[in-house]
């Protein structure tokens, strides 16, 4: 073969690479002595002050004009226009944060968003812009993300977590704060941040929107006072038209953003005291036509990948004969792991489990979780629930295991496909990337 003809096959290579193989970043995951020192320090969980104004400055931001930032009549205005039946564009993610935050704090409904406009002729506007304002910020309080962070951690982790009221900024910790955490025995702080809680989606008169908050997380060394680890979580909710959220009745709404908070609460803890860098390969980088290429960290066995190559790169239904069907999964770890789980901490993984999850396909997002079990002994499970006939679903599954003192777990697995700039070290598995199946 010539030199030509190399340099031909060399690009052609590169390319399929690129099309096949999406750049791999390192897991954003505690290393293992930072996962050591979180479960075994005294950590203070510090929720950061400013959040109890996040909702009233991200509705500023999203409603023309900034409603709440101005004289009550913008409020009037906008509100004077908000019904069950239309909303135009951005407004109507702010339109729902105000119906979110009435739900919430006084168990409202539209018409109590527009009963406090109706009550203009006994308060002034700007009373009702006070109104508003107080009924924003008691909600962002009511999120108490802090609370069901220290909440969850009990029920398995069982770390020493304690939740702490200082009166700086969260993520801006003064020496005298520090000073403070350090006199009452605490090695690390947990600074949790809300960064955005909104409701985003399409635009019309009556778009499709979803619910979204997301957090920042650092981690701060109290004796040197510098950040040692920091990470973005986020969680999203099922999609509704502007319509259908009005039609939530406010025990439903407050229900199902509780139920959102406690995932990303759970994400949070797994993330930080459940899961640790493994020295084993994510699947970023495996090769089309080989026999784990499109899984991220485990692969199905039965339904199994159906990978549909260019020009889409993306993954097909695995169609299932019964609506209580058989998941199977590979084992894990693979000897080749646990061989690298000696080299890297002189110990074997042990007491293997598994977790199963199934959501519903809705509206081409994940929708409702229908099924989930725990601590599986053997990689496959006939699901005990009949599930719909004609339905989509989405389907995950994770080792745990003893490795050493303390029980670790895999990332949830997913498929790579259709490809993300983070590949398999994602920390937000998109719907189009969980593992799938249909019934017909």
């Amino acid at each position: 073969m010539g030199k030509k003809q190399i340099n031909k096959c060399m690009v052609r290579l590169l390319i399929l690479l690129f099309l096949f193989s999406p750049p791999a970043c390192t897991p954003n995951l505690p290393s293992t002595s930072l996962h050591t020192q979180l479960i075994e320090q005294r950590i203070a969980i510090v929720p950061d002050p400013s959040q109890v104004v996040i909702a009233t400055e991200l509705f500023a931001r999203s409603k023309p004009q900034g409603a709440l930032k101005g004289a009550g009549h913008g409020i009037a205005e906008f509100l004077g226009n908000v019904n069950p039946g239309s909303c135009s564009g951005d407004i109507c993610g702010a339109a729902l944060l105000l119906y979110a935050a009435f739900a919430v704090v006084v168990g409202g409904t539209v018409g109590a968003i527009e009963g406090a406009i109706n009550a203009s002729a006994a308060k002034t506007l700007t009373e009702i812009d006070q109104l508003l304002n107080t009924n924003l910020s008691q909600f962002a309080s009511n999120l108490n993300l802090a609370q069901r962070v220290l909440t969850q951690s009990q029920t398995e982790i069982r770390p020493s977590l304690v939740l702490v009221s200082l009166q700086g900024e969260g993520s801006n910790l003064t020496a005298e704060e520090f000073l403070q955490l350090r006199e009452q025995g605490f090695q690390k702080a947990l600074i949790l941040k809300i960064t955005r809680f909104d409701f985003v989606g399409d635009k019309g008169d009556n778009p499709l929107l979803n619910f979204l908050v997301e957090c920042d997380v650092r981690v701060i060394d109290a004796e040197t006072e510098e950040t040692v680890y920091q990470r973005e979580f986020s969680t999203t909710g099922k999609p509704r038209r502007f319509n259908e959220w009005l039609k939530l009745s406010s025990e439903k709404l407050t229900a199902e953003l509780e139920e959102y908070l406690d995932q990303l609460a759970e994400a949070i803890v797994n993330g930080l005291f459940l899961m640790q860098k493994l020295p084993i390969s994510s699947g970023s980088w495996t090769l089309p036509g080989t026999a784990r290429y499109g899984c991220c960290w485990i692969c199905p066995a039965d339904p199994v990948l159906k990978i549909r190559y260019l020009p889409t790169t993306d993954q097909l239904w695995s169609q299932v004969t019964s609506r209580q069907p058989r998941l199977e999964w590979e084992p894990f770890p693979s000897e080749e792991q646990q061989s690298r789980f000696v080299r890297t901490f002189g110990t074997r993984a042990n007491a293997i489990g598994y977790d199963l999850r199934v959501w519903e396909y809705s509206k081409e997002t994940r929708g409702e979780l229908v099924y989930e079990r725990y601590a599986l002994s053997s990689p496959s499970h006939r699901v005990e629930e009949p599930l719909k006939p004609r339905s989509r679903y989405l389907w995950s599954f994770r080792a745990c295991f003893n490795l050493g003192p303390r029980t670790t777990c895999s990332p949830w697995a997913f498929s790579l496909l259709p490809a993300t700039p983070e590949a398999c070290e994602t920390s937000l598995i998109r719907a189009e990337n969980y593992y799938r199946f249909a019934i017909p």
